[in-house]
C-alpha cells in the first residue's frame, strides 16, 4: 500500500491511495479543554486517559537511554533489555495547569469509524487502537529487548518480533529480519516518477529540502495487526528519530515554521560538517 500525506503535518493530513485516488484516512489533532474533560484528570481509570507514566516523547531521546555505557565496547549485534527506569523521566512529571492537552483521532473516510485515538499530556500519548487501549508508547513496541546498531535506532515491533523498527538520520523503515526485506518506508520530501498509474512501484526522487515534496507512507499490511497500527507506529517512530538524532522536533502547531525551522538546521549541520572537514 502506498499512502500519499496531503499535508506537511502528518497529525493533520489526509491519506489518499496513491493508486486509486481514493482518501483512506483523515486525521485531525486538536487542543482539548481538560476542564470539560473529567476522565483526563489523573488516575482516571479511562482508556482514553492522557497520562502516560512510561515512555515519553521528548525532543531528544536521552530521557530514553538506548545506549550502551561508555564503559562497554558497542557491537552491532548487541542487544540489551532496558530497565524502567531508563526509560522515565528523571525529573517530576508536569503538572497539568502547565502542559498542552490535545488528542489525535484517525478515521476511516468512507465510513467515518474511529480507528486510533491518541491522548497527548504534552508529549506523553497515551494511545488506542480500535477497541483495544494499547496505552503509553512502550505498548506500542516489544521494548523487552533492543538491538543497538552504529548510527541506528532500531526496536522491534509488537505484532511480531521479526519485523523491526530501523530508524537513522535519514530513513524510517520497517524490516522483515527473517527474510531481510524491506516491509516499510517513511519517503519525506520526494517527488514520485511512475510509468503506470495503476501501479504502486515507482522510483522516488529525494529533495533533502524540508517542505519540497511530497511525503509517502509504503507498507505491506500484516496478517497480525490491523493497518492502523502500521501507520501510527510509523508517526511515532517519526517523533523518536527526530529526537535520536538531534532533528528538529516535530511541532503540534504551525507546520510552516517547522519547515522553516528544519531548512534552517539543515543548512547549519551542512555548514558544520564542511567546516569540520576543512
Amino acid at each position: 500500500m502506498l499512502l500519499r500525506l496531503t499535508s506537511s503535518d502528518m497529525l493533520n493530513t489526509s491519506l489518499v491511495d496513491v493508486i486509486t485516488g481514493k482518501t483512506m484516512y483523515t486525521i485531525v489533532t486538536s487542543i482539548v479543554d481538560i476542564q470539560d474533560t473529567p476522565e483526563s484528570l489523573p488516575g482516571a481509570a479511562s482508556p482514553f486517559g492522557i497520562i502516560s507514566p512510561s515512555l515519553v516523547l521528548t525532543d531528544r531521546l536521552e530521557t530514553t537511554s538506548v545506549h550502551l555505557p561508555s564503559s562497554r565496547p558497542s557491537s552491532p549485534s548487541t542487544r540489551v533489555s532496558p530497565t524502567p527506569e531508563k526509560l522515565q523521566l528523571n525529573d517530576a512529571p508536569p503538572t497539568l495547569s502547565s502542559i498542552q492537552v490535545r488528542k489525535t483521532e484517525i478515521q476511516a473516510s468512507d465510513s467515518g469509524t474511529l480507528l486510533a485515538d491518541i491522548r497527548w499530556n504534552g508529549r506523553r500519548p497515551d494511545i488506542m487502537l480500535m477497541n483495544q487501549h494499547v496505552g503509553p508508547l512502550t505498548a506500542l513496541f516489544d521494548i523487552t529487548t533492543v538491538q543497538l546498531l552504529p548510527n541506528t535506532l532500531a526496536i522491534p515491533s509488537r505484532f511480531d518480533t521479526e519485523f523491526v523498527w530501523n530508524a537513522t538520520a535519514h530513513s524510517l523503515t520497517l524490516i522483515d529480519l527473517d527474510s531481510d526485506q524491506t516491509k516499510g518506508t517513511f519517503h519525506q520530501n520526494v517527488f514520485r516518477v511512475s510509468s503506470s498509474s495503476n501501479s504502486a512501484a515507482g522510483k522516488f526522487i529525494h529533495t533533502r529540502i524540508p517542505g519540497v515534496g511530497h511525503n509517502y507512507i509504503e507498507f505491506e499490511s500484516h496478517p497480525l495487526v490491523e493497518d492502523v497500527e502500521i501507520i501510527v507506529s510509523f508517526f511515532m517512530m517519526e517523533i523518536l528519530r527526530r529526537g535520536r538524532f538531534a532533528l528538529t522536533p516535530y511541532m503540534f502547531e504551525r507546520p510552516k515554521l517547522w519547515q522553516i525551522i528544519e531548512a534552517k538546521d539543515l543548512i547549519m549541520r551542512r555548514l558544520s560538517s564542511r567546516r569540520n572537514t576543512v
